[in-house]
């Protein structure tokens, strides 16, 4: 069986490509000589999961800002999502203080807690194994902390439930950017 990198790519990796390339205003026989150039080959209908990933590395270095918050980080949250993350601890106060969010992360990620044969098991093991960096975050721990975060600031600012719920309405418009 063929490993993950060497099979053909995906189409998440061939839609994160198109939109590099628009992003940089590429046309296509820049595009075609640079695939040339990466990949030797023009087309990149046939290229690998690890050829495309060389690729869409190297359009991003070449200043493919809006889709780097989509590239994901070590298979988890977004870029975007810690971006945000790391902004609201600023807005909070937090930056000069490392473990306070660390113990935030803590308590907004408890471990998975799971039975078999009738006895509850933990999945992360022991307390020093708990989540203290929002980039070992996964997507829906990220979600979590963030909104949790913009619950500590709604509530430092003193807005109203019917507040709070219009502005989780309009943030959740936003929350497609991250993905």
């Amino acid at each position: 069986m063929a490993g993950w990198k060497t099979g053909k790519h995906t189409p998440a990796q061939q839609r994160l490509y198109r939109a590099l390339v628009r992003e940089l205003g590429l046309d296509d026989d820049t595009r075609r000589l640079i695939t040339q150039s990466r990949c030797g080959r023009r087309s990149t209908q046939n290229l690998t999961k690890r050829q495309m990933k060389r690729l869409i590395d190297y359009l991003l270095e070449k200043g493919g800002k809006a889709q780097a918050a989509r590239q994901r980080v070590r298979g988890g949250a977004s870029v975007g999502q810690v971006k945000m993350i790391r902004a609201l601890e600023a807005a909070l106060g937090w930056t000069g203080n490392a473990a306070r969010l660390a113990g935030f992360l803590r308590r907004m990620t408890p471990y998975k807690v799971y039975v078999v044969d009738g006895h509850r098991r933990r999945v992360a093991g022991s307390i020093g194994d708990a989540i203290d960096d929002p980039e070992d975050l996964n997507a829906s721990q990220a979600m979590k902390v963030i909104e949790g975060l913009k619950q500590i600031q709604a509530n430092r600012r003193g807005l109203s439930y019917a507040e709070r719920e219009a502005m989780e309405e309009r943030d959740e418009s936003e929350c497609t950017t991250w993905s």
